[in-house]
Parts: C-alpha cells; structure tokens; sequence
C-alpha cells in the first residue's frame, strides 16, 4: 500500500488522486525517474499527489442528479478502455464506438465480464461490429444508436444516482469528428447542458 524507494517510504498509495493500477505503474516509472534524476522525494510526492490527469483521459466532467460523467475521449483502443473501466467504483454505463480500428471487439466484451460496466451503449461507424461481438460474448446489456450525441442522452435517461456514465470509445473518432478532442469536447458540452438544466453548474 505504499510507494518506496531504497527502502525509504515515500507516501500512500491512497494519496494519489487517480486511481487504477496503469495510472500506479505511471506513478512508480516518475517515483524512479524522479529519484535517478536527483530530485527532492518531497517534490516529487506534491507533483502526483497533486497530478489531476490530462484532458479527455478519466477527466470528470460533471455530477449530475448523482450521476457522474467521466470523459475519456482518449481511450481510443480496447487496452485503454479495459483500464479506464478497471478505475471505476460505480456501477457504469459505457459508451463504446466511432471509427473502427480493426480490433478483435470480442476481447473488450470478454475483459469486461465481472467488471461495473451494467449497461453499454454501442454508437459510430462500428456499433454493428460491437454488437455482433457483444452477443457473441454473451453480452447482453446494450443500446444502439448512431452517433455520440443521441450515446449520451441514451445513457443520461438510463443513469441512477450512484451509477457513472463513462466515454471509453475503444474506437477512432474520425467517422464523425476531427479527432478524438473534438469527440471529448462534444461529450462534454452535452454533459454541461444536462448540469444547467439540473442546476448543478
């Protein structure tokens, strides 16, 4: 449960603000590099105790009517949505699909069995391949739309308090945007109308 180096311990796992066991190993490759450099230990235990993430990696956008929206745009792979839904705590409504990048999508749908993930919403070019793998997992929790904006309101009209709604496409973004900044920032102004029509901005 704790970070050390040379026998020397430096702080609590628990003191580092995000959470999952890549966003750790991340922690440990600075703790070494840090140290190598000669670095002051305090100065490196602030600067991950204090390290919020980047934009559109497992960034929090919004706690709506208890319902927490994660915007991780960034997830553009099946490795890192498998990770972004491992940092989870809630049950979570996933929002899957894009451009398809010719991954094998019956190993996202395998490496979430047992996971929070209790409803998926399957949107963008590939939302049929994400499908045809899904019911080939035995996947069977799911709603399909076409593109991203109709994914979030679908997910919004689903959610319970307690529940979070995560973007972690596995996919591109070019079937329906530049990039998958312009992915994030359409999420997150959808998620910022849903907080001022509830009052929570």
């Amino acid at each position: 449960g704790s970070v050390v180096y040379m026998g020397k311990k430096l702080f609590s796992v628990d003191e580092l603000p995000l959470g999952g066991e890549h966003n750790l190993s991340n922690a440990l490759a600075c703790v070494a590099v840090g140290c190598i450099l000669g670095l002051e230990p305090q100065s490196i235990c602030s600067a991950l105790a204090s390290f919020k993430g980047v934009r559109h990696r497992m960034e929090e956008v919004a706690q709506v009517d208890g319902v927490t929206y994660i915007n991780d745009s960034k997830g553009t792979n099946i490795d890192a949505a498998l990770k972004a839904v491992s940092c989870m705590r809630s049950p979570v409504i996933l929002l899957v699909g894009g451009k398809d990048k010719g991954y094998d999508y019956g190993r996202l749908f395998s490496g979430l069995s047992g996971s929070p993930v209790v409803h998926a919403v399957f949107y963008g070019e590939n939302r049929y391949e994400l499908l045809s793998a899904a019911l080939a997992q035995g996947f069977s929790e799911y709603s399909l739309c076409r593109g991203l904006s109709e994914a979030v309101m679908l997910a919004h009209s689903y959610a319970v308090p307690g529940q979070c709604v995560l973007l972690s496409p596995a996919s591109a973004s070019f079937d329906e945007f530049s990039g998958y900044e312009e992915r994030g920032e359409r999420f997150v102004s959808i998620v910022k109308s849903f907080a001022e029509k509830a009052g929570s901005v």
